[in-house]
């Protein structure tokens, strides 16, 4: 089979769970006898004309890279300010040469941003089908989480949402900065500077800000960007939904009937097939973890709130995956670390809190944890909960607080696919859709 993936780019330039599972899938397929090509926004090049370039420095045997040039550009801190800039038309006939040459298939996108409408319409002139992984919601939203201030957008996607969204975005200078070669180092420095030059400041929502008058985008402009992201999620064939969660989102959010399946994602790390935890209960100075950035869509101000409600016990609350910049009393602080360390990281915790306030389409570390024999409590909005027995998945913190203070772990018995079963689940799928859109054709 000849497959075509769309992503965002490659670690370490690129990084998160969309990227890591992409390569995975990809190096997978590719030993699996399939040809695969991989089509990802390049770097900015000094004539900024539009073209599709081989990358051969990536590229090997079982492997074709393409570098897009000129891409959209790829608003990765959520967002857009400015729409235009993110509907620039270019020449439909580009792509269908790529799509001549390339012969694919099927094409597998994993993600909106950078790509031209352009491209869905090459792909449907030429009936190549399209498959879309739902890593995250953009295209449904500028804001890949759906979630801002403290609260979840997915019932309330709206252009007064998408506008709000646009008065904190960063400029499109600062998006196109993501493109520039040696954007890994660029990013570092970012992160430990001022980012005032680049983004407004976050300003707490009130109820007047979604009615105010005084925008800094019009609702015109954000509903043509709106519509160029539905034209290119119509144009999809098949969706392939992380969780039902993430199903359920973006039924809601669509304005037509889609058509897809919920295959939940995994790694390649992942060894086990059957996990059995058993029921214990929580020693002294139990360790109580949070995992993940310093963020509010993934919970950590919750996590916070936990250490406090539950000060009074002997429990010990740690957090790990980001710089620590300053201390809080309630927790022990513990920093990055690197994949060499999973083992001894989870070796020394007793629970794993995955806290998410945005609806998470998968979460990738619950089954990572459950995996080396960790209890993992989840908040209700993680697609991965699907995963667990009830008693793991919390509506509020006064609930787990509870089931923490009763020290009592229930077991928990789950039965994962192995990667090379997810890969090859993927790859009928792929068939399929495959015969279907040649049937429609006849």
């Amino acid at each position: 089979m000849r497959i075509l993936h769309y992503t965002i780019g490659f670690q370490p330039v690129r990084t998160g769970g969309l990227v890591k599972y992409a390569s995975d899938l990809i190096q997978a397929e590719g030993k699996l006898q399939n040809h695969v090509m991989v089509l990802y926004p390049g770097s900015i090049k000094a004539d900024f004309r539009f073209r599709i370039e081989q990358d051969s420095l990536k590229s090997n045997g079982t492997i074709e890279i393409f570098s897009l040039v000129k891409s959209q550009p790829l608003p990765l801190a959520g967002g857009i300010r400015e729409p235009q800039r993110f509907m620039v038309p270019v020449d439909v006939k580009v792509y269908e040469q790529f799509l001549i040459n390339s012969k694919p298939d099927l094409i597998h996108v994993h993600s909106l941003m950078g790509l031209h409408l352009e491209f869905f319409l090459a792909a449907r002139n030429l009936n190549i089908p399209i498959v879309f992984t739902t890593h995250d919601y953009f295209g449904l939203s500028t804001e890949p989480n759906l979630f801002y201030d403290g609260r979840s957008f997915d019932e309330h996607d709206d252009l007064k949402f998408w506008e709000l969204i646009a008065r904190t975005a960063p400029s499109t200078v600062r998006d196109r900065l993501n493109q520039l070669p040696g954007y890994s180092v660029v990013r570092d420095v970012l992160k430990s500077v001022s980012m005032s030059r680049f983004k407004s400041p976050r300003i707490p929502i009130k109820d007047a800000d979604l009615e105010s008058t005084n925008r800094t985008v019009s609702y015109s402009d954000l509903n043509q960007l709106r519509q160029y992201y539905m034209q290119m999620l119509r144009l999809v064939d098949f969706y392939l939904f992380n969780s039902p969660i993430a199903r359920k989102v973006y039924e809601h959010n669509l304005p037509f009937p889609i058509d897809g399946s919920v295959i939940p994602v995994t790694s390649k790390d992942i060894s086990l097939q059957r996990i059995n935890i058993p029921s214990k209960r929580l020693p002294e100075h139990a360790r109580i973890a949070y995992i993940g950035p310093r963020a509010d869509f993934k919970g950590f101000n919750e996590f916070i709130q936990l250490s406090e409600l539950l000060e009074g016990s002997d429990m010990k609350f740690v957090t790990y995956g980001y710089e620590p910049k300053s201390g809080i009393q309630s927790v022990t602080e513990l920093g990055r670390f690197d994949r060499s360390q999973l083992t001894s990281v989870y070796d020394s915790i007793d629970v794993l809190v995955v806290p998410s306030r945005w609806k998470e389409t998968f979460g990738l570390i619950v089954v990572e944890a459950l995996s080396r024999g960790v209890h993992v409590f989840v908040s209700e909005n993680v697609g991965a909960g699907d995963l667990l027995p009830k008693y793991f998945v919390y509506h509020n913190l006064r609930e787990l607080c509870c089931k923490l203070a009763s020290r009592e772990l229930p077991e928990i018995s789950v039965t994962l696919p192995s990667f090379d079963m997810h890969v090859r689940t993927v790859l009928d799928l792929y068939s399929k859709v495959i015969r279907r859109k040649a049937i429609e054709e006849k």
